[in-house]
């Protein structure tokens, strides 16, 4: 019964993790360059269903968090202010992802749309 519990509060405490927003865009580069790790560009919307069920849903599996924040830095801007568009890198729906190398070029298609955890785990281990 002590192992079970043991399990549970390493699992509840330590090994549930969260994913580590960047607050902007180059702070995100800033420590990518340090972490040599990629970056994630997310555009979002309030009261979009995509975006909802890809932050509840897809980007809060656990293997995706973990995968996520050993090899990426996700960055998050609002769709509808023009001034958090990041020069070159166009809104063309909600979300709109884009995959950058520590350098903040782009790396790999566009992704518009929401998917499964599966499947974005699958396209995150394409990219890096």
């Amino acid at each position: 019964m002590r192992f079970f519990l043991a399990i549970f509060l390493a699992f509840a405490f330590g090994l549930a993790q969260d994913i580590k927003w960047s607050k902007n865009y180059e702070t995100a580069l800033s420590e990518a360059l340090k972490t040599d790790k990629a970056v994630i560009l997310i555009y979002t919307m309030e009261d979009c269903s995509a975006c909802e069920y890809l932050k509840d849903i897809t980007l809060d599996d656990e293997n995706v968090k973990s995968y996520i924040n050993k090899n990426f830095i996700l960055v998050e801007r609002d769709a509808k202010n023009k001034s958090q568009h990041i020069k070159g890198f166009p809104f063309f729906g909600s979300p709109t992802l884009y995959f950058l190398n520590k350098n903040g070029e782009q790396i790999s298609k566009v992704m518009v749309g929401a998917t499964t955890a599966k499947v974005f785990l699958e396209k995150l281990k394409q990219i890096k």
